[in-house]
């Protein structure tokens, strides 16, 4: 890793480099904990809880859970969260398996 120490030139391909790849790994920082934040919701940040799960969105709690379950339960949850239309139970249902599996 390069030093950001004494004179800094932001035209430095590798200050560049350093500060394109900090870029990415907090882009990526947020977008799991917003992920999360989808299942376990406080209230705090204004994300309404099970909204991806609406957009038919899989994302990585989502995905680290299916790959724990069996077969059949995996196959139930899938189609859960590609159906279009969701009830709040099923939703919940999705929260919960994800909650459950530690995720």
């Amino acid at each position: 890793m390069h030093s950001l120490r004494g004179k800094v030139s932001y035209e430095d391909p590798d200050i560049i480099l350093v500060m394109k790849e900090f870029g990415e790994n907090i882009g990526v920082a947020f977008q799991i904990r917003d992920d999360i934040l989808d299942y376990e919701g406080t209230g705090l940040t204004g994300k309404t809880v099970g909204n991806d799960i609406k957009e038919r969105k899989i994302t990585l709690p989502l995905i680290y859970a299916l790959e724990q379950a069996p077969s059949s339960k995996k196959k139930h949850i899938l189609a859960i969260v590609k159906n279009k239309k969701k009830t709040k139970s099923e939703i919940c249902e999705v929260i919960s398996f994800v909650q459950n599996t530690g995720s």
